[in-house]
Formats: C-alpha cells, sequence, structure tokens
C-alpha cells in the first residue's frame, strides 16, 4: 500500500505519463512531436507537459466544433471524454479518493472471493463433465478438487497489487476504465466481464443451457413390455405433497444412462394408513428383464420435507434395510450428493439422509439435455403425459455473478410446478446412495449383459435375479 502515490512525480517516462492522461504511450509521442516538453533523458516534465497540454489539446478539442475528417473528431471526442475524466483521476492517484483501510478490506474481500469464484467452480462443472462423460462423480469431483487447490496455490504468488478491483486499482485509470466500457457495452458476453472485473459489481445471465419440454417430448420411445435389456439397477424418487405423493421409477445402465418405467401420483390422505400401504406396493415391484428375469427395487428417496415429516419418517425408518431413505435437500455449494452417514431427528432419533440437491439438479438437467444415446442419456417412453415433460422442465439455472464470484441458482416461475424434476433428482440421490456403499453400475451392467437369457418354461415363474452387492447388503 506504501506506493498508492500521496504526491505527482516531477518527471515521468512516456509510459507514465500516458497512463496519467489517460491515453496511449503512442498518443504521447505523437504530442511531443507537436511540441509536448520532453527532458534530454527522455522523460517528461509533468507540470510543464501538462500546462501543454491544457494549452494545446484541450483547447483545440474545445476549439473545434466540426472536422472534415470523422477519424479525426472521432479522437478529439475521446480526449475531451478523457479530459473530463482526468481530474478525478488524478485525484484518484494522489490517495484523494482512496481510503486506506478501505482499500485493505477490498483486496482481501476480492482474494476471498477470487478463491471461493475458483472453487465453485469445481462444483458446478464436475456433475455436468461426469454426466457428459459417462464418469464417477465423486472421483472425478476428488481429482477436480485436487487439481483446482494446487492452481489456487500457485495463484497465492501473485503479486497482492494484481488482485485490486479496476477501480481501486493505481494500475489502471478511469479514463481507459470508460473507453473500454464504449467497446463492450453492445457485446453481452464482454460487457459482464466489465461490470465484473471493472466494478465490482453483480451479473446476472440468462441459463447457460435450456431444456425445452417440447423437445423432450419427441424424444419419447417405445421399447416394449419388459425393461430395456441396458437396465442393471432400478432406484426410486418419491415427492410429498398436501394431497398425493409423486413416485417415479427409473432404470439405469452403464455410464447411468437412464429409462423412466414408470411415473405414479397416489392420491390420498398421508394421514390414512391406505396411502403408505400403496407406496409400499410400488416400492415392493419387480421389473421383467429379457435376460436377467424380474428386477426388484434397489434403492428409494423419499422427500422429508413439508407438513408430513413425521409420517415420512414413520414410513422411511421400519424399511431401512429395504434402502429406502428419507431425505432432505439442501442447496449448498460442493455438497456432495449423498452424505457419508445420516442425520438423526429431533423427535425419535430416526435417519434423514442430507443431500446435496444442486448437484444432482446439474448431473439431471445436463443429462436432459443430452441429445443423443449413451452414458448419461436420459430415455422417456411413449405414452407420458404431457404435464410430466412441463413439470421437468420446470426448474432453470442461473449463475449469478457477485464481486467475481459465480453463484449457482434453480428457479422456476411460480405458478409451475416441479415434482416431476424432483423425483427424479431423488432417484438419482438413490442411485448415488448404493454407489456410495459399494455397488458398481458399470461391473453390474456388463454382469447382466453376460447372462444367457433364461426363458421360463409355460406355468413357471421368471427368476428373481440380485446382484452380489444387493445379497451381501
Amino acid at each position: 500500500f506504501e506506493k498508492l502515490p500521496n504526491q505527482q512525480a516531477a518527471e515521468m517516462t512516456k509510459a507514465a505519463f500516458a497512463g496519467l492522461l489517460g491515453v496511449s504511450a503512442g498518443r504521447v509521442s505523437q504530442m511531443i512531436a507537436e511540441g509536448l516538453p520532453v527532458l534530454p533523458n527522455g522523460k517528461v516534465p509533468v507540470e510543464a507537459a501538462q500546462g501543454w497540454y491544457r494549452a494545446n489539446v484541450r483547447q483545440k478539442v474545445e476549439g473545434s466544433k466540426h472536422s472534415a475528417n470523422e477519424l479525426s473528431g472521432i479522437r478529439m471526442q475521446r480526449e475531451a471524454a478523457q479530459r473530463d475524466l482526468l481530474q478525478m483521476d488524478l485525484a484518484k492517484r494522489s490517495g484523494a479518493l482512496i481510503d486506506r483501510k478501505a482499500v485493505e478490506l477490498a483486496i482481501f474481500d476480492r482474494a476471498r472471493a477470487e478463491r471461493d469464484a475458483h472453487m465453485a467452480w469445481v462444483s458446478r462443472v464436475a456433475p455436468a463433465l461426469a454426466a457428459e462423460l459417462g464418469l464417477d462423480l465423486s472421483r472425478l469431483y476428488a481429482a477436480l478438487d485436487r487439481e483446482m487447490r494446487q492452481h489456487l496455490q500457485e495463484l497465492s504468488e501473485t503479486p497482492l497489487a494484481e488482485l485490486l478491483p479496476a477501480l481501486l486499482s493505481p494500475f489502471e485509470s478511469w479514463a481507459d476504465i470508460a473507453w473500454e466500457h464504449g467497446r463492450v457495452q453492445g457485446d453481452p458476453s464482454r460487457l459482464k466481464s466489465w461490470v465484473n472485473t471493472k466494478l465490482g459489481e453483480t451479473w446476472e445471465e440468462k441459463a447457460a443451457q435450456d431444456v425445452d419440454s417440447a423437445a423432450l417430448t419427441k424424444r419419447a420411445e417405445y421399447w416394449g413390455e419388459t425393461v430395456p435389456p441396458g437396465v442393471a439397477v432400478i432406484t426410486a424418487g418419491i415427492d410429498t405433497q398436501d394431497s398425493w405423493l409423486a413416485v417415479e421409477l427409473v432404470g439405469w445402465d452403464a455410464g447411468e444412462e437412464s429409462w423412466s418405467l414408470d411415473w405414479i401420483r397416489l392420491h390420498g390422505d398421508p394421514t390414512s394408513p391406505q396411502l403408505w400401504a400403496d407406496l409400499d406396493a410400488i416400492l415392493s415391484r419387480s421389473f421383467l428383464h429379457p435376460k436377467a428375469g424380474l428386477l426388484p427395487l434397489a434403492a428409494a428417496c423419499m422427500d422429508s420435507g413439508g407438513h408430513f415429516t413425521s409420517r415420512v419418517l414413520d414410513f422411511t425408518t421400519p424399511r431401512h434395510s429395504r434402502r429406502v431413505y428419507a431425505i432432505k435437500g439442501a442447496s449448498r455449494p460442493g455438497l456432495a450428493a449423498w452424505p457419508h452417514r445420516p442425520s438423526m431427528s429431533k423427535h425419535g432419533k430416526k435417519p434423514v439422509y442430507l443431500i446435496g440437491t444442486d448437484t444432482l439438479k446439474e448431473v439431471v438437467f445436463a443429462r436432459l439435455a443430452k441429445g443423443e444415446p449413451g452414458a448419461g442419456y436420459a430415455h422417456i417412453p411413449q405414452g407420458r403425459e404431457t404435464a410430466w415433460f412441463a413439470e421437468m422442465t420446470a426448474e432453470k439455472p442461473f449463475t449469478k455473478y457477485s464481486r467475481g464470484r459465480a453463484i449457482r441458482e434453480w428457479r422456476k416461475k411460480p405458478n409451475e410446478r416441479n415434482e416431476a424434476f424432483d423425483c427424479r433428482v431423488y432417484a438419482a440421490a438413490a442411485l448415488e446412495s448404493l454407489k456410495s456403499s459399494g455397488f458398481d453400475l458399470d461391473a453390474e451392467a456388463l454382469r447382466i449383459a453376460n447372462i444367457v437369457p433364461n426363458v421360463p418354461q409355460r406355468g413357471q415363474a421368471a427368476a428373481v435375479v440380485r446382484s452380489r452387492f444387493m445379497e451381501k447388503n
């Protein structure tokens, strides 16, 4: 901070004097050729040079109303604007407009914001990359996190002055900042950078990618009465409403390619035993697989928020050994999709799993946007109700920038419903619960793919196939 100038130097290099005026070094050379004073050592005597500048450049600009040369007129307009900002620039450089304590706090806040923005990048891109490349999210996140921390360690060696916001920096003039705004104001992408870095203000952008319900509808396909051959495991997501439950059953293949096997709305009174008996019947179903026989449900996650938390816990706790879990979503950057251990409810000490909903939403949304079958692709059956598509695409991701820090937010219009999207997020959480216990989806998919189909004889029931993981757990 000692290098912030308190008084103006008697002489400057051409580059330093150009910075003082807010013009280029080339322009200073032009003015020297036109008569701007210069010392034998090549430096510029500041006071005499400023006097020459006021008497010649400023007077010339102010006395010129028209120019036959349009380019020359544009240059004079620029110099007039630079003249208007000169006094503020000089005051800033002299320290008159800078509170040193405020600068110290600003530098600290900026450095912390830069660190948080870098770490938030890992949380933001890891789910999308995992979905696109068909990689394990936990392993990819760990690798990116490790590399980013190493990168931040290297950045820590950056000189502190380079972390200053532009308006506080003694290395960039306000005239240059204003001139740059004129160049970028018509380009939203460059204007965003200018607002974030020069002003240190918030910029809000539209969703980086969009998932359209109409386009999603066109992807509906028919795969027959049995589940598709690629399905290796089935999970369920359950959303709780005041007068009904929403349930989606999802089949998963290698690379977490998925098929929506069923979508059910269970209407009824959550205080009545019948609704919960109907839900238990759904979660007890098995699906006929063309090679593996009958596949049972492997895991289910049920939203415990809302007005019926105690009813949800009463349902899930005795079924915990069947991997029917009560969950609660948390929107915190970097929160793991599935926790290492459950929390316990205040009353009754029943297990509740705190899941990283933002992390899971990034994965689900990226997969809905994926256009080609393969790892991460989401298959949709023909005959699915129209409302499901609207609910599946109701939420959109937005990135909000505050002081250089990217803040990811999920929003939907107040009148839109999103139960289908929530159920898919919860079904994905159920898959994460299996993976956290050692389940290898790709290995299980390969095992089933190598099974020789066992077609039951007339009157013979199909076998229920369980993986070695399911048998051990």
